[in-house]
């Protein structure tokens, strides 16, 4: 090769826009272009002299040098990506090509080296990089605005419980008051789901276990009175915000009205819930009491007030049904009543 194409072959490389360095057979730099010290951000009298591992990142794997090695001194080119880091100590991702070259005894006297910056603006990787940011970006915002959302819901709640607590000061109708209390005890419970959703991260699948455990304990204070009155067991599974919702106000409507019929003569009341996942996509709730059982009104039908309507509502929102039993005690009289409610959704979690 004459010295034109050499001179040629020089500003050849100058003129790329890759950066491009020669090492000897023990990987001294001989020689790099302007892109590497536009890269690496290491003059060209830094690099000349000096080792690759002038831009090493230190988080590249032994592994990682130790197949590139390998595969270099079998006479191979290695190609992969790496992350180096620059004089100013920012990192960057990169593409490189490593070839040794070889004299016709096939002996390695150098290799050549040529590296693609990959953060640049301009390049797949870098647009690649600015289009997650921005959707990342977007998404931390939604986040924010469902967590405010839920926060002021909550609150709202909360404001909606006090003013009706007013009212039920002013009214005198045995009916009326008691109407104005069950309305503040949904209320309660609806507040007390919103701030599990505040504090799980608002959006994200919500435990059910974790859910109906933290309602049984209010219940057990301000329902009973007693922590032996209510048992739980619940299958736990993240399930949708609106699921959770449902599920919560079915189990408060049927646990406040056992409260009601669940202490027959002298026996405390006892309550058992159970929440289980029988089948993908579906969801039973049973709660059971020691109650006198459900009048025959109620199983047919024929007589059901709000609490029972605003369930079967809820259920077949879901796709799901609401089953009314009673409980047979040894004498075949009712020992008791079994609600179940069953929800279905192809996207409850796992």
């Amino acid at each position: 090769m004459g010295e034109l194409d050499l001179a040629l072959m020089r500003t050849a490389f100058d003129q790329a826009d890759d950066a491009i360095y020669i090492t000897d057979a023990s990987a001294v730099i001989l020689y790099a272009n302007e892109a590497t010290s536009r890269i690496t951000g290491f003059s060209c009298d830094q690099l000349v002299g000096g080792l690759p591992t002038l831009f090493a990142s230190g988080l590249t794997s032994k592994e990682y040098y130790a197949r590139m090695w390998k595969t270099l001194l079998s006479g191979d080119v290695w190609r992969e990506a790496i992350t180096n880091r620059r004089a100013g100590g920012s990192l960057y991702e990169c593409t490189q090509t490593l070839t040794p070259v070889r004299t016709s005894e096939n002996e390695i006297i150098a290799f050549i080296a040529v590296q693609r910056d990959m953060t640049e603006p301009g390049t797949l990787q870098y647009e690649m990089r600015a289009a997650r940011s921005d959707v990342e970006h977007a998404l931390e915002e939604k986040r924010i605005l469902l967590r405010e959302i839920v926060h002021r819901t909550k609150n709202d709640l909360g404001l909606l419980r006090s003013m009706l607590a007013l009212q039920a000061e002013t009214v005198t109708e045995a009916s009326a008051v008691a109407a104005l209390e069950t309305a503040m005890e949904r209320l309660t419970v609806m507040a007390q789901i919103y701030r599990i959703f505040h504090e799980s991260g608002a959006g994200a699948p919500i435990s059910a276990s974790r859910v109906l455990n933290e309602l049984v304990a209010h219940w057990r204070q301000t329902v009973f009175g007693s922590d032996d009155a209510v048992s739980i067991r619940c299958d736990d599974r993240a399930l949708p915000e609106r699921v959770v919702v449902s599920l919560g106000i079915i189990a408060n409507e049927i646990v406040t009205n056992t409260a009601k019929y669940a202490r027959p003569g002298d026996d405390a009341p006892s309550v058992n819930i159970e929440a289980t996942f029988p089948e993908k996509g579906a969801l039973q709730l049973t709660v059971t009491d020691n109650g006198p059982g459900l009048p025959a009104a109620i199983l047919d039908g024929s007589d059901r007030g709000l609490g029972l309507t605003m369930i079967d509502a809820l259920a077949q929102q879901h796709n799901g049904s609401l089953i009314l039993n009673n409980i047979s005690g040894n004498d075949g009289t009712p020992a008791g009543a079994r609600v179940t409610v069953i929800l279905r959704g192809d996207d409850f979690g796992s």
